[in-house]
């Protein structure tokens, strides 16, 4: 007798239950001879969700290997090159699909046009919450994303002011999460063109690069003065595309053109300038070089997979859309004292 497909039955009921595959190793020196289908028990038990790969010393194929030993020594050595055998490692899951089309980065205090996959309702919540936090109160960060009779897709939202790991998500108006997707806020790249020195009383004209929210605005100072104390021309950044013109005070001397915030307290970012002296910065970065750097800062690193939406690598936020990047040898003009 040749009792194959039994013997297989037994040796299954030898694998513990919480074995996630097994190798039944098979010696035999003929066909079944006990009216079973060797093939269909193997295949009942690979349907119970154990991998299991029997090899047959002797003859038969049953997707392992298949060795012929015609001795006792190759016996043992057909034995030892089963052991020896390793099966084929299981294939990598598909990378997770990313709910928004956003970058893993993004840059403090710029705004971002953000798609999202599906749909949503007018009245549902999306934005930049602390990792591990809850809600925070609606503001540019967080709040609804509004829309007609389905929500809008894209919609707008402002990075966070402070850096750190947050996480983007979309959030019904009862407070169920839709999706959750981390998010780096990276330090922002902000600042103006250089101006060197222009002449008092005389308007000029300058570059930079920032967020440019609502109610941000440019000033010029007094180096030292507390953000509420300015000349009297000044202009909302909003809306410029990045370049304006002011009055230079009518007095000689070195002054500050200041990015102020919204609440007029916090000035984010300022360049000195001479008006009627001559002042040579140290300082040449320009806003090109400024757009680069941010874009190094979020870009995604090598090997970080998104699937899902055609998802940026790159973050760019709605500022940089206004003025393409330009090389050093093309800088923007500046304004020279003469």
């Amino acid at each position: 007798m040749t009792p194959l497909a039994e013997s297989l039955r037994v040796a299954a009921a030898q694998i513990p239950r919480t074995a996630e595959a097994a190798d039944i190793i098979l010696v035999t020196d003929g066909l079944e001879t006990c009216e079973a289908d060797p093939c269909a028990v193997a295949a009942g038990l690979a349907g119970e969700g154990i991998r299991i790969r029997a090899h047959v010393v002797g003859f038969g194929q049953t997707g392992g290997q298949l060795l012929r030993p015609q001795s006792g020594a190759e016996l043992t050595q057909a034995l030892n090159q089963i052991a020896a055998a390793r099966p084929a490692p299981p294939a990598e899951p598909p990378p997770p699909q990313a709910f928004f089309d956003i970058g893993p980065k993004a840059e403090a205090g710029h705004s971002y046009r953000i798609a999202y996959q599906g749909s949503a309702r007018s009245v549902d919540y999306a934005g930049f919450i602390r990792r591990g936090a809850g809600a925070p109160p609606v503001g540019p960060s967080y709040g609804v994303i509004g829309g007609g009779k389905v929500g809008r897709n894209p919609f707008t939202k402002r990075a966070p002011a402070e850096p750190g790991a947050y996480d983007l998500v979309l959030v019904t108006a009862r407070g169920g999460v839709i999706a959750r997707q981390p998010i780096e806020v990276v330090p922002s790249s902000n600042g103006f063109d250089p101006i060197g020195s222009v002449e008092p009383g005389a308007r000029f004209r300058f570059a930079w690069r920032g967020p440019d929210q609502v109610g941000e605005r440019i000033v010029i100072a007094r180096p030292g003065d507390p953000a509420n104390i300015h000349q009297p021309d000044w202009g909302h950044s909003l809306h410029r595309k990045g370049r304006m013109g002011l009055r230079a005070p009518a007095e000689p001397g070195v002054y500050e053109i200041r990015y102020l915030a919204a609440n007029r307290r916090d000035i984010l970012f300022s360049r000195r300038f001479g008006v009627g002296v001559p002042h040579r910065d140290a300082d040449a970065t320009t806003r090109a070089e400024l757009a680069q750097r941010a874009a190094a800062a979020t870009r995604a690193a090598p090997g970080h997979a998104f699937g899902g939406l055609r998802t940026k690598l790159l973050s760019r936020p709605i500022s940089d859309r206004f003025f393409a990047l330009e090389s050093q040898s093309h800088s923007l003009r500046t304004n020279e004292w003469r």
